[in-house]
């Protein structure tokens, strides 16, 4: 899985990252490799190729051999990690993954539930440690 760091070399100004490119080239030689980019890191590279109006940056990205993970096995990578339940409306989207995904209203079950035994549903905070609920703390 290839990071924004590592693609944006391969697709701008490739004359300059030529360690990167050999590498990626002997990756996709190889046959057991098999190159998977998240959509976020498409995005960024993206990103900052249409604000530098490098079309040829563009062709390079858009013609790399690479699976996008989408969005979906994202969250549930986060979710797996965090030890979370996703609460969505797609959760058939879901169902491959090792994550517990609920629908909005299994959710809101999920939480009058717990409001009725006396514990609010834990909540996890943006920039709080995801694996702390797995070891006990908050």
């Amino acid at each position: 899985m290839l990071d924004a760091n590592i693609l944006g070399p391969l697709c701008h100004q490739p004359e300059r990252h030529r360690a990167i490119n050999a590498w990626f080239a002997g990756v996709v030689a190889n046959p057991r490799h098999h190159p998977l980019l998240p959509e976020l890191a498409d995005y960024e590279v993206r990103r900052g190729l249409l604000h530098l109006q490098s079309q040829r940056g563009l062709e390079r990205l858009n013609s790399l051999v690479h699976t996008l993970v989408d969005a979906d096995a994202i969250l549930a990578a986060q979710a797996f990690g965090a030890a979370a339940t996703l609460i969505t409306d797609n959760a058939r989207h879901f169902a491959h993954y090792p994550v517990r995904a609920l629908r909005r209203a299994e959710g809101a079950r999920l939480s009058n539930q717990s409001r009725n035994v006396g514990s609010a549903p834990q909540v996890e905070m943006s920039g709080s440690d995801p694996t702390a609920a797995r070891r006990g703390r908050p």
